[in-house]
């Protein structure tokens, strides 16, 4: 059995070191190690359990339905308090889960079967957003309908505008020659030149 650091651990999964370091402590019951402090090591159950955490968690499946897909996968373990009993209890946890285990075919069925449980909710909220988007859904031609609309209304809006400034300006011609009529020398006003 090969022993790994968890800095190992982390760089074979593709993962962070800090991201492994949570896994582990979100999910102790499945950790196996040797050691304790700076040497303590993890095995390769550690590895294949942090790689199907890191997996599933990817897949944004939440953690009660990862820790529910452990249990099926790979059973509770519960470690001894002694950690020099950690080597011994090792080799017995091994040979007892060997001797109770499922079958290949009955644990890969079990583990579909928690995938699917944690999947459903998601598989009914994603239907429902769909439907919601086809009902909101405008469709080519409608839309094309819309945008004449809006170009026309657009362009009588333009030439209203347009029609108003000409109005206005030829309003304020008339009122400037009349002001400058005004303003004619008394002279001119009286002779008419």
């Amino acid at each position: 059995m090969k022993y790994y650091t968890m800095v190992e651990v982390a760089r074979l999964i593709g993962i962070p070191e800090s991201t492994a370091r949570s896994y582990r402590d979100r999910f102790p019951s499945f950790i196996s190690t040797y050691g304790q402090g700076r040497t303590k090591r993890y095995t390769d159950r550690t590895l294949e359990v942090l790689r199907m955490v890191a997996a599933m968690s990817h897949e944004g499946i939440p953690f009660e339905d990862i820790q529910s897909a452990l249990e099926a996968h790979f059973g509770v373990a519960i470690e001894p308090q002694d950690s020099q009993d950690t080597q011994q209890y090792n080799a017995i946890s091994q040979s007892q889960t060997m001797a109770g285990m499922l079958s290949p075919d009955e644990m890969k069925e079990l583990f579909k079967q928690a995938i699917q449980e944690a999947t459903e909710p998601l598989q009914k909220e994603i239907s429902l957003l769909k439907f919601e988007l086809a009902e909101h859904q405008i469709k080519p031609d409608e839309l094309r309908s819309e945008i004449s609309a809006l170009q026309d209304k657009l362009e009588k809006a333009e030439q209203q505008q347009q029609d108003r400034s000409e109005s206005r300006d030829q309003k304020l011609m008339a009122l400037i020659r009349e002001v400058q009529e005004s303003k004619k020398p008394w002279w001119k006003r009286i002779f008419g030149k």
